[in-house]
């Protein structure tokens, strides 16, 4: 990166110096974040994949999927924070961070010297990627790490690219383009929407070349054979995992509605962030009748391509960058995978860039034609760009507050969208992790009202209920989630325990005994259904559950241990009738 430097005019490195220092100022108050409990537990905290630091844990890491994701490069940058500094929130803020101002030099520099556009372009561009408040979700949040993350070597593997065309020299051709393959199989590790690659680099060839060759595209046969083999990595995993149950429920032209009129509103976002939000639910219930804007944007989407793409006076590299922004922003489309929220401001980490790109290039072009010509326009035209960069900032600033902890994002999710129920359950469990039960029911009780099937959060209130004591309650709320979802397997064991506190052992056993026939594998039904035949005086019942679990886990002591002691207390007990 020195080298790089050295190259730069000393007008460019002061441009983007001051670039990365107000986007660092900007993001400051992010260092202070906690984690939140939305992913964070499940993708650093409890993932057991990130606490051992070592070559057959790397080796484990590269080699396996975690809960229907393949992520492992970014994986084992959460091991080696993990291995030095332990779960200290600050360094993987810090990390993420740092990984977002390298992001903005690297794009500063490819767009000028790689991509060889008006330094007001680049300033441009490199600006509001690195400042929008919609790249706040990327950064702040540490789960997602895998965005920047797969940014760096995506960006990284389209400036050797870039290189690697503009070179003349053979020997220099084939090194750049080998580093550009390794940087995107880096980026492919890191997180799969980096399958888009190929397509991008054939945007770029179709914006700086008069056409593209047959050459052209068996130039990316290597780029489009990784492609294929993660997108196949990660189609295994997401199918083994069942990672995407909403895919299932819809046909192909609804997904297609969904993700057109989604593709429209990342637009919407991203000019003009006034409703940033964490969670974006859908603009209509599943299964209800659509708005009229979104039954009607796939036609508008196809109208808005057609008078883009078959404009002949429109500049090709603006058709490129809309091109750009479509297929970057594709492989997290519905069409693909139904996500839960109907947009995720993450996803647009890199797609932005091509509607940045559209605006800058738009920019530049009034700037030298109209605005450079008259000294009060130039003032006029800087005092808006100032007042523009100070709104960012403080755009970007409180978005990083909003991240601050789970009570400030949930409170954020529920001031956007107050009837939608996920923003009340998320801050209810966060709730209930700091001992604030009432508040959690109450939040609970909020989502419940909103939506009468979200049985999870009947599930959530039950749990708090147990815990102060009105088992009555619990175990009503504990029957209802069943009633919505009769394969809800912790339900059963957790109204068996409490029909085994009110020592009802026949409804306790019938629980136990629904939750085995749903997973044979889990150890909480055949303990907990042991420990209540022992309470209703049923020995050798119990007997036969610790002899089941010692077939499944015969080096688990505790339950050995158990077993032992109920063997030797059922012998005691006929040698005394005896």
């Amino acid at each position: 990166m020195l080298k790089i430097i050295h190259r730069y005019k000393p007008q460019n490195i002061l441009i983007i110096s001051f670039i990365i220092f107000i986007c660092l100022i900007a993001f400051l108050p992010s260092l202070t974040n906690d984690f939140v409990n939305w992913d964070d537990p499940f993708t650093l905290i409890n993932n057991p994949l990130i606490k051992q630091f070592s070559i057959d844990n790397l080796f484990h890491i590269t080699f396996s999927h975690y809960q229907g994701k393949y992520h492992p490069l970014t994986f084992i940058t959460y091991a080696i924070e993990y291995h030095f500094f332990g779960l200290k929130p600050f360094i993987y803020h810090l990390t993420n961070l740092l990984i977002h101002l390298t992001n903005i030099f690297l794009l500063f520099y490819l767009l000028l010297k790689g991509l060889h556009q008006p330094l007001l372009v680049c300033t441009i561009v490199s600006l509001l990627f690195g400042l929008h408040p919609i790249q706040t979700e990327s950064v702040v949040w540490v789960s997602s790490r895998k965005d920047v993350l797969f940014a760096f070597f995506y960006l990284s593997a389209i400036l050797f690219y870039v290189k690697h065309f503009n070179t003349a020299t053979p020997k220099n051709t084939n090194y750049y383009k080998k580093v550009s393959i390794a940087l995107f199989l880096c980026s492919l590790l890191s997180k799969a929407s980096a399958v888009s690659l190929p397509i991008a680099l054939l945007i770029i060839d179709y914006a700086y070349k008069e056409k593209i060759t047959i050459t052209d595209i068996k130039q990316k046969t290597p780029y489009f054979l990784l492609s294929f083999l993660f997108g196949l990595i990660t189609l295994v995993a997401v199918h083994l995992q069942q990672a995407f149950p909403n895919s299932l429920r819809f046909p192909f032209i609804e997904k297609f509605i969904f993700s057109t009129s989604a593709i429209f509103f990342y637009i919407f976002l991203i000019l003009c962030p006034f409703k940033l939000s964490a969670y974006h639910p859908f603009p209509s219930d599943y299964g209800g009748s659509l708005p009229t804007f979104q039954r009607y944007s796939p036609i508008m989407f196809i109208i808005l391509c057609i008078l883009i793409f078959s404009n002949k006076k429109l500049n090709k590299q603006i058709k490129a960058g809309f091109a750009f922004f479509l297929i970057t922003i594709a492989p997290t489309m519905h069409i693909f995978a139904m996500n839960d929220s109907f947009v995720y401001e993450r996803f647009l980490y890199i797609p932005s860039i091509g509607i940045f790109f559209i605006i800058a290039k738009l920019i530049n072009k009034l700037f030298t034609e109209i605005i450079i010509k008259s000294k009060i326009k130039k003032i006029i035209a800087i005092c808006i760009a100032l007042s523009y960069i100070t709104l960012l900032i403080s755009s970007t600033w409180q978005r990083c507050m909003v991240w601050k902890n789970s009570l400030s994002l949930w409170s954020d999710v529920i001031n956007k969208y107050p009837d939608s129920p996920i923003g009340y359950f998320m801050r209810a469990k966060y709730e209930a992790a700091i001992d604030k039960p009432i508040s959690a029911i109450k939040d609970y009780t909020t989502a419940i009202n909103i939506d009468h099937s979200y049985f999870m959060a009947y599930f959530g209130r039950a749990t708090i209920l147990s815990k102060i004591d009105k088992i009555d309650e619990a175990i009503k709320d504990y029957s209802v989630v069943l009633s919505i979802n009769k394969r809800f397997m912790p339900a059963y064991i957790n109204r068996g325990n409490l029909y085994s506190e009110k020592r009802q052992y026949k409804k306790a056993i019938a629980d136990y005994t629904k939750a085995i026939k749903l997973n044979p594998q889990n150890p909480l039904g055949y303990l907990n259904r042991a420990q209540t035949y022992i309470d209703a005086g049923l020995l050798n019942n119990a007997l036969t559950d610790y002899e089941t679990m010692l077939k499944l886990y015969p080096n688990n002591k505790f339950v050995l241990y158990k077993y032992h002691m109920l063997q030797k207390h059922i012998k005691g007990t006929m040698e005394k009738r005896q």
